[in-house]
């Protein structure tokens, strides 16, 4: 996979979703729940390995923060707010999205 940069990162709320575009033309929508889900953050690995059926569907995205020029920090409304999300990271997040 070739590193691309994220040109829009898109939150729309009311659907509870995500749109995003990457520098290589690529075009995304993905559930928040499922960005939620996939958190890599060493607090969310604790809870999911304790239990790894939480439901995330309600939860949403509050704010959005850019990491640098690589990443975008997701807080989200159910008060995790410490998974740091590379493009990198995002793209191969969106090309393994199953509805």
């Amino acid at each position: 996979m070739t590193e691309c940069l994220l040109s829009e990162f898109k939150l729309l709320q009311k659907e509870r979703k995500v749109i995003l575009d990457f520098s290589d033309g690529s075009h995304y929508e993905l559930p928040v729940s499922y960005l939620r889900k996939a958190s890599a953050a060493a607090d969310h690995k604790q809870a999911m390995a304790l239990d790894p059926n939480q439901d995330f569907s309600n939860v949403n995205i509050s704010s959005v923060e850019p990491v640098g020029l690589y990443a975008l920090k997701l807080v989200f409304d159910d008060g995790h707010q410490t998974g740091i999300y590379s493009f990198t990271l995002l793209q191969s997040l969106a090309q393994k999205f199953e509805p």
